[in-house]
């Protein structure tokens, strides 16, 4: 059963600008399908297949002679030789939009070949895995149950076949990842050992990234920690969060910290079950915190002027999240807090003291937790808010 996307808008309005589009994200989040849903007139390709990877790259001026336009080629990291060929073939037309429509599931090696060939020529988007917005529009879950949405994760696959077991389908997307993707972007040489810094990562979401750290806990360099971490980012795996500091005289962390793209995959890693008993984990709040700033990089990716953030001084305060652009004129500021109870929800003391000594326009105050409500509940200085039941206010809804 197909799920409405809200990049599909984007992404067909992009293909009538452009002569190509190229989105990346992880393996499994739907490239090709909403591809294939929005342009079902076009020919497809997939370079999965190993011998149209390999003209491809060897000979891309036949393989594009011989499949023609309009066309949608699927993972094309696999044939960077194939950029060169199609600045050739753009810049020979272009007036024709919509003919080139690529995803990719390996961001930093296709971000080389598109600055290289195909820089003011291509749009650039990004499929996240389902957000909580998509799934309550296509009523894929109970409202009763929607804790789900944070232990089964948003690949489409496990909402579209309910009959999917979450472990088997975890299991064999990171079994396909360490034999496919991850040798393509970094030399690994004990695939178990990889394994041990997966579920460690996994467990440390939330945390700042500390590289020595991690590498002493794994018994591999801290460079070594480097790369990993780079080729999770580049599969759309993780992602890093970067720190706020508006003014270098304040007293302010500056590391990343590091999340989950998705929370189901993280679960999966930390050996917890995929049920409703996550709640009651130690890691539960980790995993909320977690599933909350996910929800908010997919809505940001989906707005101009969007950007996101966190703050920490070494005061001691902190903030999940600051929220930047969340007005029309692009300078509203939200900070925003997440907590994993009902009864946390009430402890707000950070976000007052840093809102405190906010410089510039005063900024609005956020709580994300799972409570009842279906509806924003509107406080004296705050806004208490569940985003798996609504969006959160000053969050402009994508279109």
């Amino acid at each position: 059963m197909w799920i409405d996307r809200d990049l599909a808008t984007h992404l067909v309005q992009s293909a009538s600008q452009r002569p190509a589009v190229l989105v990346t994200g992880a393996r499994q989040t739907g490239k090709s399908s909403l591809f294939r849903r929005s342009f079902p007139d076009h020919r497809y390709v997939t370079l999965d297949r190993p011998l149209e990877a390999q003209q491809a790259q060897e000979n891309p001026d036949a393989f594009l002679q011989r499949h023609g336009t309009p066309i949608i080629i699927d993972e094309v990291q696999y044939a960077p030789g194939l950029f060169r060929a199609l600045k050739v073939r753009i810049d020979e037309d272009r007036d024709q939009h919509g003919c080139y429509l690529l995803t990719g599931s390996q961001t930093f090696p296709l971000m080389h070949g598109v600055r290289e060939s195909l820089a003011g020529r291509v749009r650039l988007l990004h499929l996240h895995t389902l957000s909580a917005v998509e799934l309550r529009k296509s009523q894929r879950y109970d409202p009763e149950h929607i804790d789900a949405i944070v232990w089964r994760g948003g690949y489409p696959e496990l909402w579209a076949n309910s009959g999917l077991d979450t472990d088997e389908f975890y299991e064999d997307y990171v079994g396909t990842y360490l034999e496919r993707d991850l040798r393509q972007l970094v030399a690994v040489r004990e695939v178990n050992q990889f394994r041990v810094f997966l579920g460690l990562i996994a467990n440390r979401i939330g945390n700042i990234l500390n590289y020595s750290d991690v590498s002493r806990s794994v018994g591999v360099t801290a460079n070594t920690i480097k790369d990993w971490i780079a080729a999770l980012e580049a599969s759309g795996l993780v992602f890093l969060l970067p720190p706020w500091f508006e003014s270098a005289s304040k007293r302010l962390v500056k590391t990343p910290k590091i999340y989950f793209a998705d929370t189901g995959l993280a679960v999966h890693l930390q050996g917890l079950s995929p049920d409703a008993s996550i709640m009651r984990a130690p890691a539960w709040g980790a995993l909320w915190e977690n599933f909350v700033i996910s929800e908010l990089v997919k809505t940001a990716r989906l707005v101009p002027g969007r950007s996101l953030f966190f703050y920490r001084d070494t005061s001691g305060h902190e903030v999940d999240a600051v929220i930047r652009g969340t007005t029309p004129d692009g300078t509203g500021t939200i900070l925003l807090e997440a907590k994993s109870s009902e009864a946390s929800s009430t402890r707000i003391g950070a976000l007052r003291a840093v809102a405190a000594e906010w410089t510039g326009a005063a900024p609005a105050l956020m709580v994300a937790a799972p409570v009842r409500e279906s509806e924003p509940l509107i406080m004296a200085d705050h806004t208490v808010c569940d985003p798996r039941r609504a969006l959160l206010p000053g969050i402009r809804e994508p279109l």
